[in-house]
């Protein structure tokens, strides 16, 4: 009997795959902080953003002692808007740290985002094509090199309706195994205040962004195994782990759900509707409430955020 046929890779231009990879991947002159110098765009991009940020939100960024002073390393992040990349990257910048984020490759065409994604040697992720897993070869490299990478380990923004975490993928996981440097859950709450998922801005925008950082995700007895999947799983659930531990001590009251929201199983609450008139950005059914499976009746708003100060 013959085997069911795996379903094939979505087909992809090999030759500009390798091409952006050896792009991103050339090492830079080191600072002096012992890392590689980002260039004159980063920083140009970078000061424009501070003011944005100063304007739409009151900001509050604790745990910079968890971030090594020399080195690389990987920071992680949840995701819920996306706005998500600037509070992030503006987080690791005011600390002294300058982080190359992985970002969705179309996102390099998009306008003036795309020229200062690309000048400031952000690092293309390739999704859905029969190369996917090359996108991690620039990564290794800044590593290897001495830089920070910064990356989402749930690839997308989440579709829990709570705004918890859900389940990551492995890039993260296996970058960390197989490169040995320290994973920093860098958490972050209230820019989806300001920024709806799927959304609208909201004028004028509404309380503060959270971001703290963690201490490093302890690996230490998984490395190596970076092709192990179930070191690799492992290493994933205690990435994820730390960053759900930070973001409830953000949102007190809150527990967060027992069960990671897996798309697989549970969905993807936003496809087809993100767009839809009258959806909303937190509510794609235009106002009905979901069945979360593992959790009973979940509306799909999030729970009231902490009051402000």
């Amino acid at each position: 009997m013959s085997s069911k046929p795996s379903k094939p890779s979505k087909p992809s231009n090999e030759p500009e795959i390798r091409r952006a990879i050896a792009q991103f991947s050339r090492p830079f002159r080191k600072n002096r902080w012992g890392r590689p110098a980002m260039g004159v765009v980063y920083f140009l991009a970078a000061w424009p953003v501070r003011w944005l940020l100063i304007l739409l939100m009151r900001r509050e960024y604790q745990g910079a002692e968890n971030l090594p002073k020399r080195g690389g390393f990987i920071a992680v992040s949840n995701h819920v808007t996306e706005l998500d990349s600037v509070t992030f990257g503006h987080f690791l910048l005011a600390n002294h740290v300058s982080v190359r984020i992985m970002v969705k490759e179309t996102m390099m065409h998009w306008p003036v985002v795309g020229f200062c994604a690309k000048h400031s040697r952000m690092i293309p992720v390739f999704r859905e094509s029969a190369q996917a897993k090359d996108s991690l070869i620039a990564a290794r490299a800044a590593l290897q090199v001495g830089e920070v990478v910064g990356m989402f380990p749930e690839g997308t923004l989440t579709r829990d309706p709570g705004l918890w975490p859900m389940k990551p993928r492995t890039g993260a996981a296996r970058l960390a195994l197989e490169t040995r440097v320290p994973v920093i859950p860098v958490a972050q709450w209230g820019a989806h205040r300001t920024l709806e998922p799927y959304g609208k801005w909201r004028f004028p925008p509404r309380g503060r962004v959270r971001v703290i950082a963690g201490p490093p995700v302890d690996l230490a007895d998984l490395y190596g195994r970076f092709d192990d999947h179930e070191a690799i799983t492992e290493a994933a659930g205690r990435i994820s782990q730390a960053l759900t531990g930070l973001i409830a001590q953000m949102r007190p009251g809150e527990t967060p759900p027992e069960k990671l929201w897996d798309m697989k199983r549970d969905g993807d609450r936003y496809h087809r509707d993100r767009h839809r008139k009258g959806a909303g950005c937190g509510n794609p059914n235009g106002g009905k409430e979901e069945q979360r499976p593992d959790a009973g009746q979940a509306p799909h708003e999030p729970a009231k955020p902490p009051a402000e100060e």
